[in-house]
């Protein structure tokens, strides 16, 4: 189970072999008796593991709107940029973004 592969890297006693497939195991027990118990009880643990995945998405979200600074965006002075043509400026942009 990929799960477990995850937690290593947070609990490192997971390298274990009996450990790691141990804990897999009980993963997926835990899983059948989530949907054993009905899709009402599914339905629960879905809407909070979809709560759980989102809360980092709004913390880096908030985090960086006070971190934000316009500067940064800012476009410098045309006696600062070097003088170059068109094809050059495409040139130089393709391979910055490769």
């Amino acid at each position: 189970v990929t799960l477990v592969g995850y937690l290593r890297v947070f609990i490192p006693a997971l390298a274990d072999p009996l450990l790691m497939v141990s804990v897999a195991i009980a993963a997926i027990w835990l899983c059948t008796l989530i949907n054993l118990r009905g899709i009402g009880t599914f339905s629960v643990v879905q809407n909070l593991l979809t709560i759980l995945k989102l809360l980092p998405l709004l913390l880096v979200g908030i985090l960086g709107w006070f971190h934000f600074n316009p500067e940064h965006l800012a476009i410098p002075a045309r006696s600062e940029l070097p003088n170059m043509g068109y094809a050059q400026a495409i040139a130089t942009t393709a391979a910055l973004t490769l």
